[in-house]
């Protein structure tokens, strides 16, 4: 589910993400067509707002307006540039690479099935419940 975190100690930050010593929840996110009286429910137990938004780009929004989470130079500085450009390349290899394995799946069982059932044969007899079906 998606929210916001504050968190604190030791902290590592990555290309994609962060690990910290400590964290808590600042505000969970219901998108649309979401599970509402849960993240209601998980809202009011750990005293955190819920912010009604419609995607990625409204957190983002959200976050820049509340002065929350660190600029993209901050955290290009942190992990490296190379490092950030090196994890984005990787991430986009990661994606084609898995594009062309289904694409390949999609034609080799589309070749199967071709080789396999070939058609209905003419003048095959199929028996059901209700008695002999010849089919034409």
């Amino acid at each position: 589910m998606p929210g916001i975190v504050e968190a604190w100690g030791a902290v590592e930050v990555h290309g994609d993400g962060f690990r910290a010593q400590r964290g808590r929840p600042y505000a969970l996110v219901l998108l649309p067509n979401r599970n509402a009286r849960r993240l209601e429910r998980l809202a009011a137990a750990y005293e955190v707002e819920l912010l009604r938004l419609d995607g990625p780009a409204a957190l983002l929004s959200v976050c820049r307006e509340r002065g929350l989470g660190l600029a993209e130079g901050v955290v290009a500085e942190l992990v490296g540039p190379e490092r950030l450009a090196a994890g984005r390349r990787e991430r986009r290899r990661r994606v084609v690479r898995r594009a062309v394995v289904l694409a390949v799946a999609a034609l080799l069982l589309g070749g199967i099935a071709v080789a396999v059932d070939p058609g209905a044969e003419h003048g095959k007899v199929v028996n059901g419940r209700t008695g002999e079906i010849r089919v034409p």
